[in-house]
């Protein structure tokens, strides 16, 4: 099957266009996507985010639904910040990583739902992956609710894309029963469900 530039040189030549002028506009879309990746690494463009990446929790302090856009449109290239701010830079200010993981959920949720439900019946690898990240983003959630908003625990578990046995341990291990009921109420087990529920 020919290529796409093939393709192109082709019908371009079909039209009447000289060779020369093949060339010519290739070597225009060469300079053109040279420069784009020029600009990425533009050393300003690339210090001004080094120094901003520095800042993210002073940042995330003054307003996470803020910083979250900055991250999205700035700084989450391949989508990798965005999990390595989450899981490790947010991870010694356990508040702040909490409300910001929370917006982020809040945000997230209807790609969450997505993510879930398609990887579970299409298993493709990038889904995977994206379900993998967002599964252990879903048990440090619970764990930092368990910590920083008991009485939201119950609520959020009972939303059908948490994963049932990682947030279970989650909740056993930071004593919330109410949280620990509703898992186990989920999972099937009613009558451990109940007795949980009467402790």
């Amino acid at each position: 099957m020919p290529s796409e530039l093939g393709l192109r040189r082709t019908t371009t030549i079909a039209k009447g266009y000289k060779k020369e002028d093949v060339e010519e506009e290739k070597g225009e879309e060469k300079k053109e996507k040279v420069a784009a990746e020029e600009f990425k690494a533009y050393p300003p463009l690339v210090n001004l985010k080094q120094s901003i990446k520095l800042q993210m929790k002073d940042l995330a302090q003054i307003s996470c639904q803020k910083t979250m856009k900055l991250v999205n449109t700035w700084l989450n290239d391949d989508d990798l910040y965005q999990e390595h701010l989450i899981n490790h830079e947010l991870s010694r200010f356990p508040n702040i990583q909490f409300e910001y993981l929370s917006n982020y959920v809040i945000n997230q949720e209807e790609d969450i739902i997505s993510v879930v439900k398609e990887s579970i019946y299409q298993p493709r690898p990038e889904l995977t992956s994206k379900n993998h990240k967002y599964q252990l983003f879903l048990i440090l959630f619970t764990r930092l609710l368990c910590e920083y908003d008991k009485k939201e625990v119950e609520y959020w578990v009972n939303k059908d894309y948490f994963p049932v046995n990682e947030c279970l341990e989650v909740c056993r291990n930071m004593g919330h029963s109410a949280g620990e009921a509703a898992l186990v109420l989920r999972s099937g087990n009613y009558l451990e469900a109940i007795k949980i529920y009467l402790k």
